[in-house]
């Protein structure tokens, strides 16, 4: 999420694999744009909100 963050874009934390770890053991002021619990709702979720 920090690189996002300093990149300057969006991020989304997906909670399968390492993600539904880091949901509850987020450094302090990490955050993102959304927290999806698949990687199908993450896409779901870029392709909504993508400006074309």
């Amino acid at each position: 999420m920090a690189c996002g963050r300093a990149a300057g874009t969006r991020t989304a934390l997906v909670r399968t694999g390492h993600g539904g770890h880091e949901v509850e053991h987020r450094p302090a002021g990490a955050t993102s744009d959304a927290i999806l619990n698949t990687l199908m709702e993450a896409v779901g979720w870029i392709l909504r909100t993508s400006s074309r």
